[in-house]
């Protein structure tokens, strides 16, 4: 055995011994986090171009499909990367698509506007996030951080075209913006773990 593979041998079993969650499981967590996050996303531009829809909003519809689109690749990443990591997904997801599906029609339903805050909230959140995840991650080189600076990059732009196109307008901004983000930050930690 390589001395390198003895002092993660060694680590792991302190970290194990100390209660602690290893590399992997932290990696594992974050993976499950983004499929959540990711899951979350689709249906809420799902149910915001339902509403939109329903609202004959063209403008504002061909925007969010186009967002809609990039968050799909983004859910189609993780769904491949949790099997073959053998990440188990969240227990929650079907919360998670039921509250992001009503998340999303609900402020589209209200206005453009709400459902561009809705957006500018999220993003803020999951670019932060993301972020947070590409410094651990470099930090100990434990991971290619390449998709996830993409990602986190593609996620900041749909928050400067909600902010664009109107999100600082939106009905209750300030209500609005801290339940949405108080919402995804306790997502975030409920997909940890479960």
């Amino acid at each position: 055995m390589t001395q390198n593979n003895q002092a993660n041998k060694k680590a792991y079993l302190k970290h194990r011994l100390a209660g602690l969650p290893t590399p992997k499981n932290i990696t594992h967590d974050m993976m499950r986090v983004n499929h959540a996050g990711e899951l979350g996303a689709v249906y809420i531009y799902r149910g915001q171009i339902k509403a939109l829809e329903y609202k004959s909003d063209t403008q504002s519809l061909n925007m969010i499909q186009h967002m809609s689109e990039q968050e799909v690749v983004h859910l189609n990443h993780f769904n491949k990367i949790l099997p073959e990591q053998r990440i188990r997904p969240s227990v929650f997801s079907p919360f998670w698509i039921l509250g992001g599906f009503c998340m999303g029609a609900g402020t589209a339903s209200i206005s453009k506007d709400n459902a561009m805050l809705c957006t500018k909230s999220v993003e803020t959140v999951i670019g932060d996030h993301y972020q947070q995840q590409i410094d651990y991650f470099n930090m100990g080189k434990i991971y290619d951080t390449e998709t996830l600076e993409l990602f986190k990059n593609q996620e900041l732009d749909h928050l400067n075209h909600a902010v664009h196109d109107g999100a600082n307008q939106a009905k209750f901004y300030n209500l609005s913006d801290t339940v949405i983000q108080s919402t995804c930050k306790i997502v975030i930690n409920i997909a940890e773990k479960l």
